[in-house]
Protein backbone atom coordinates (compact mmCIF):
# COMPACT_ATOMS: atom_id res chain seq x y z
CA UNK A 1 0.00 0.00 0.00
CA UNK A 2 1.35 3.51 -0.97
CA UNK A 3 0.29 6.51 1.45
CA UNK A 4 0.47 10.04 0.63
CA UNK A 5 -0.69 13.63 0.16
CA UNK A 6 -2.24 14.88 -2.74
CA UNK A 7 -2.15 18.42 -4.44
CA UNK A 8 -5.11 20.43 -4.05
CA UNK A 9 -5.96 20.81 -7.86
CA UNK A 10 -6.25 17.19 -7.99
CA UNK A 11 -9.13 17.10 -5.21
CA UNK A 12 -11.85 18.52 -7.46
CA UNK A 13 -11.21 15.36 -9.55
CA UNK A 14 -11.28 13.03 -6.92
CA UNK A 15 -13.06 9.79 -7.04
CA UNK A 16 -14.98 10.05 -4.04
CA UNK A 17 -17.95 7.36 -3.22
CA UNK A 18 -20.37 6.73 -0.68
CA UNK A 19 -21.40 10.41 0.04
CA UNK A 20 -24.42 12.76 0.06
CA UNK A 21 -24.77 15.67 -1.82
CA UNK A 22 -25.11 18.09 1.04
CA UNK A 23 -21.86 16.40 2.18
CA UNK A 24 -19.94 16.46 -1.36
CA UNK A 25 -20.69 20.37 -0.92
CA UNK A 26 -19.21 20.73 2.44
CA UNK A 27 -16.21 19.40 1.34
CA UNK A 28 -16.09 21.47 -1.75
CA UNK A 29 -16.28 24.35 0.60
CA UNK A 30 -13.60 22.99 2.69
CA UNK A 31 -11.37 22.46 -0.39
CA UNK A 32 -10.85 26.56 -0.53
CA UNK A 33 -9.05 26.22 3.11
CA UNK A 34 -5.73 27.18 2.30
CA UNK A 35 -4.46 25.03 5.29
CA UNK A 36 -6.80 22.12 4.53
CA UNK A 37 -4.65 19.22 3.37
CA UNK A 38 -5.61 15.55 1.94
CA UNK A 39 -4.15 12.00 2.14
CA UNK A 40 -5.00 9.44 -0.35
CA UNK A 41 -4.01 5.35 0.12
CA UNK A 42 -3.57 3.56 -3.03
CA UNK A 43 -3.53 -0.49 -3.44
CA UNK A 44 -2.86 -2.24 -6.82
CA UNK A 45 -6.56 -1.55 -8.27
CA UNK A 46 -6.11 2.38 -7.41
CA UNK A 47 -7.21 4.75 -4.98
CA UNK A 48 -8.97 3.37 -2.11
CA UNK A 49 -8.72 6.07 0.68
CA UNK A 50 -9.22 9.74 1.32
CA UNK A 51 -8.44 11.78 4.58
CA UNK A 52 -8.89 15.18 5.06
CA UNK A 53 -7.82 17.44 7.57
CA UNK A 54 -6.61 21.19 8.29
CA UNK A 55 -2.48 20.98 9.06
CA UNK A 56 -1.83 24.74 11.15
CA UNK A 57 0.82 25.68 13.26
CA UNK A 58 1.97 21.70 12.88
CA UNK A 59 -1.15 21.04 14.45
CA UNK A 60 -3.93 18.24 12.62
CA UNK A 61 -7.22 18.41 12.89
CA UNK A 62 -8.79 15.64 10.65
CA UNK A 63 -12.11 15.85 10.10
CA UNK A 64 -13.39 13.39 7.34
CA UNK A 65 -12.55 10.06 6.21
CA UNK A 66 -13.44 8.13 3.22
CA UNK A 67 -13.03 4.80 1.66
CA UNK A 68 -14.33 2.90 -1.35
CA UNK A 69 -15.79 0.06 0.60
CA UNK A 70 -18.29 0.29 3.07
CA UNK A 71 -18.06 -0.20 6.37
CA UNK A 72 -14.42 1.00 5.64
CA UNK A 73 -11.57 -1.27 6.78
CA UNK A 74 -9.68 0.11 9.91
CA UNK A 75 -6.44 -0.95 8.24
CA UNK A 76 -7.05 2.05 5.39
CA UNK A 77 -7.12 4.25 8.16
CA UNK A 78 -4.19 3.47 10.56
CA UNK A 79 -1.95 3.33 7.22
CA UNK A 80 -2.76 6.93 6.68
CA UNK A 81 -2.66 7.64 10.48
CA UNK A 82 0.97 5.91 10.62
CA UNK A 83 2.04 8.34 7.51
CA UNK A 84 0.92 11.38 9.25
CA UNK A 85 2.69 9.96 12.77
CA UNK A 86 6.09 10.08 10.73
CA UNK A 87 5.84 13.44 9.59
CA UNK A 88 8.11 15.69 11.34
CA UNK A 89 5.84 18.67 10.38
CA UNK A 90 3.18 17.24 11.96
CA UNK A 91 3.23 17.47 16.22
CA UNK A 92 -0.45 17.31 17.26
CA UNK A 93 -3.25 15.17 15.95
CA UNK A 94 -6.76 15.71 16.96
CA UNK A 95 -9.88 13.40 15.77
CA UNK A 96 -13.81 14.28 16.23
CA UNK A 97 -15.99 12.51 17.04
CA UNK A 98 -18.01 12.38 13.64
CA UNK A 99 -14.79 9.60 13.25
CA UNK A 100 -15.67 7.52 16.23
CA UNK A 101 -15.85 4.04 14.86
CA UNK A 102 -11.92 4.52 14.65
CA UNK A 103 -11.22 5.30 18.20
CA UNK A 104 -11.11 2.07 18.97
CA UNK A 105 -7.45 1.32 17.04
CA UNK A 106 -6.24 4.88 17.58
CA UNK A 107 -6.73 4.13 21.58
CA UNK A 108 -4.07 0.88 20.77
CA UNK A 109 -2.10 3.37 18.53
CA UNK A 110 -1.37 5.25 21.86
CA UNK A 111 -4.17 8.42 21.08
CA UNK A 112 -5.84 10.08 24.22
CA UNK A 113 -9.07 11.13 24.86
CA UNK A 114 -10.43 14.23 26.04
CA UNK A 115 -14.14 15.53 26.20
CA UNK A 116 -15.74 18.58 24.59
CA UNK A 117 -18.57 19.35 27.22
CA UNK A 118 -21.29 21.45 26.12
CA UNK A 119 -23.19 23.36 28.92
CA UNK A 120 -26.15 25.96 29.24
CA UNK A 121 -27.08 28.39 31.39
CA UNK A 122 -31.02 29.27 31.70
CA UNK A 123 -30.41 33.43 32.03
CA UNK A 124 -34.03 34.18 33.59
CA UNK A 125 -33.48 31.87 36.60
CA UNK A 126 -29.64 32.90 37.26
CA UNK A 127 -29.24 34.62 40.73
CA UNK A 128 -25.67 35.84 40.55
CA UNK A 129 -23.41 35.31 43.43
CA UNK A 130 -24.09 35.52 46.70
CA UNK A 131 -21.15 37.41 47.71
CA UNK A 132 -21.09 40.80 46.16
CA UNK A 133 -18.57 40.95 42.78
CA UNK A 134 -15.19 43.44 42.35
CA UNK A 135 -16.11 46.32 40.20
CA UNK A 136 -15.28 46.19 37.14
CA UNK A 137 -15.09 48.75 34.07
CA UNK A 138 -15.49 48.20 30.50
CA UNK A 139 -14.47 48.74 27.20
CA UNK A 140 -15.34 47.79 23.80
CA UNK A 141 -12.26 45.59 22.51
CA UNK A 142 -10.44 47.60 19.65
CA UNK A 143 -7.14 47.14 18.33
CA UNK A 144 -5.00 48.90 20.87
CA UNK A 145 -6.53 46.23 23.29
CA UNK A 146 -4.23 43.44 20.75
CA UNK A 147 -1.64 43.11 23.01
CA UNK A 148 -3.25 42.51 26.07
CA UNK A 149 -5.33 39.72 24.84
CA UNK A 150 -2.72 38.24 23.11
CA UNK A 151 -1.15 38.41 26.66
CA UNK A 152 -4.23 36.57 28.51
CA UNK A 153 -4.47 34.35 25.86
CA UNK A 154 -1.21 32.74 26.12
CA UNK A 155 -0.88 33.01 30.00
CA UNK A 156 -5.04 32.01 31.04
CA UNK A 157 -5.04 29.26 28.15
CA UNK A 158 -1.85 26.57 29.25
CA UNK A 159 -4.50 23.66 29.66
CA UNK A 160 -6.46 24.93 26.23
CA UNK A 161 -6.84 21.01 24.53
CA UNK A 162 -5.46 22.29 21.26
CA UNK A 163 -3.02 24.48 22.17
CA UNK A 164 -1.21 21.00 23.82
CA UNK A 165 -0.90 20.12 20.31
CA UNK A 166 0.92 23.02 19.20
CA UNK A 167 5.13 23.02 19.42
CA UNK A 168 6.26 25.20 22.25
CA UNK A 169 7.49 27.54 19.31
CA UNK A 170 5.03 28.08 17.75
CA UNK A 171 2.99 28.87 20.69
CA UNK A 172 3.12 32.79 20.54
CA UNK A 173 1.87 32.72 16.42
CA UNK A 174 -1.01 30.21 17.68
CA UNK A 175 -2.02 32.48 19.95
CA UNK A 176 -2.21 35.44 17.56
CA UNK A 177 -4.38 33.76 15.31
CA UNK A 178 -6.61 32.23 17.79
CA UNK A 179 -7.99 35.35 18.82
CA UNK A 180 -7.91 37.25 15.62
CA UNK A 181 -11.64 36.61 15.05
CA UNK A 182 -12.28 39.03 18.30
CA UNK A 183 -11.12 42.27 16.45
CA UNK A 184 -13.39 41.43 13.51
CA UNK A 185 -16.60 43.63 13.15
CA UNK A 186 -18.49 40.19 11.02
CA UNK A 187 -21.01 39.15 12.78
CA UNK A 188 -22.98 39.47 16.24
CA UNK A 189 -20.13 39.11 18.31
CA UNK A 190 -19.52 41.30 21.46
CA UNK A 191 -16.05 41.51 23.17
CA UNK A 192 -15.66 43.83 26.23
CA UNK A 193 -11.99 44.30 28.10
CA UNK A 194 -12.59 44.49 31.99
CA UNK A 195 -10.27 47.28 33.75
CA UNK A 196 -10.16 48.27 37.54
CA UNK A 197 -8.22 50.85 38.83
CA UNK A 198 -6.77 51.46 34.93
CA UNK A 199 -5.08 47.90 35.41
CA UNK A 200 -6.54 45.20 33.00
CA UNK A 201 -8.21 42.61 34.38
CA UNK A 202 -9.46 39.90 32.07
CA UNK A 203 -11.72 40.13 28.93
CA UNK A 204 -15.49 38.29 28.22
CA UNK A 205 -16.03 37.54 24.87
CA UNK A 206 -20.53 36.19 22.98
CA UNK A 207 -22.42 36.04 20.35
CA UNK A 208 -25.85 37.26 20.21
CA UNK A 209 -27.10 34.57 17.44
CA UNK A 210 -30.11 32.39 17.97
CA UNK A 211 -28.36 30.43 20.19
CA UNK A 212 -25.81 32.82 21.93
CA UNK A 213 -22.48 31.24 22.99
CA UNK A 214 -20.15 32.64 25.62
CA UNK A 215 -16.68 32.25 23.88
CA UNK A 216 -13.95 33.38 26.19
CA UNK A 217 -13.90 34.60 30.06
CA UNK A 218 -9.94 35.01 30.28
CA UNK A 219 -8.28 36.49 33.70
CA UNK A 220 -4.68 37.24 34.37
CA UNK A 221 -3.32 34.29 36.38
CA UNK A 222 -2.55 36.30 39.68
CA UNK A 223 -5.97 38.04 39.26
CA UNK A 224 -7.32 35.10 39.12
CA UNK A 225 -10.07 33.71 42.50
CA UNK A 226 -11.03 36.99 43.23
CA UNK A 227 -14.88 37.26 41.64
CA UNK A 228 -13.17 39.07 38.11
CA UNK A 229 -14.41 35.74 36.35
CA UNK A 230 -17.65 36.22 37.49
CA UNK A 231 -18.11 39.73 36.79
CA UNK A 232 -16.75 39.36 33.47
CA UNK A 233 -19.55 36.46 32.88
CA UNK A 234 -22.22 38.90 34.72
CA UNK A 235 -21.29 41.60 31.92
CA UNK A 236 -22.24 39.05 29.24
CA UNK A 237 -25.51 37.77 30.77
CA UNK A 238 -26.92 40.81 32.17
CA UNK A 239 -26.36 42.11 28.32
CA UNK A 240 -28.29 39.36 26.72
CA UNK A 241 -30.76 39.39 29.56
CA UNK A 242 -32.24 43.39 28.62
CA UNK A 243 -32.30 41.52 25.04
CA UNK A 244 -34.40 38.87 25.95
CA UNK A 245 -32.21 35.91 25.32
CA UNK A 246 -33.49 32.90 27.20
CA UNK A 247 -30.40 30.73 27.52
CA UNK A 248 -26.40 30.95 27.16
CA UNK A 249 -24.87 27.95 25.92
CA UNK A 250 -20.65 27.14 26.15
CA UNK A 251 -18.68 24.23 25.46
CA UNK A 252 -15.45 23.12 27.68
CA UNK A 253 -12.93 20.42 27.86
CA UNK A 254 -13.25 17.63 30.32
CA UNK A 255 -9.64 17.82 31.30
CA UNK A 256 -9.77 21.73 31.93
CA UNK A 257 -11.50 20.45 35.51
CA UNK A 258 -11.14 23.91 37.16
CA UNK A 259 -13.10 25.81 34.07
CA UNK A 260 -16.04 22.90 34.10
CA UNK A 261 -16.17 23.00 38.19
CA UNK A 262 -16.33 26.98 38.19
CA UNK A 263 -19.24 26.66 35.28
CA UNK A 264 -21.04 24.24 37.29
CA UNK A 265 -20.77 26.16 40.45
CA UNK A 266 -22.23 29.52 38.35
CA UNK A 267 -25.30 27.57 37.11
CA UNK A 268 -24.23 26.11 33.84
CA UNK A 269 -25.54 22.63 33.39
CA UNK A 270 -24.08 19.67 31.24
CA UNK A 271 -26.64 19.12 27.91
CA UNK A 272 -23.92 17.21 25.40
CA UNK A 273 -20.29 15.59 25.59
CA UNK A 274 -18.31 14.51 22.32
CA UNK A 275 -15.52 12.85 22.81
CA UNK A 276 -12.56 13.28 20.99
CA UNK A 277 -8.75 11.89 20.68
CA UNK A 278 -5.46 13.06 20.48
CA UNK A 279 -1.46 12.42 19.98
CA UNK A 280 1.56 14.70 20.79
CA UNK A 281 4.60 13.85 19.43
CA UNK A 282 6.76 13.03 22.35
CA UNK A 283 4.45 12.57 24.71
CA UNK A 284 1.38 9.62 23.35
CA UNK A 285 3.94 6.78 22.73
Amino acid sequence: MIVCEIERRDFASFPIVNINMEEKKYLERFSTNPDCHFWIAKERDGICALLIGELKFSKLEIFRFFSKSQPAPKYLFVSIIDFLIEQQNIFGIAVFQNLQPYFSVLEEMSFEHDVDIFMKLNIDSWQGPSTSLPSLDFEPLNRRHFSIVHSLRKRSYTNDFYQRLVPEEQVDAYCRDAIGWMFKSEGNNFTFVGKQNSEYIGIVSWDEDEEPELHDIMVFPEKQGHGYGTALLQKAICSLKKKGFPKLKLGVFESNIPARRYYERTGFVEIERLKMMYWRRGICV
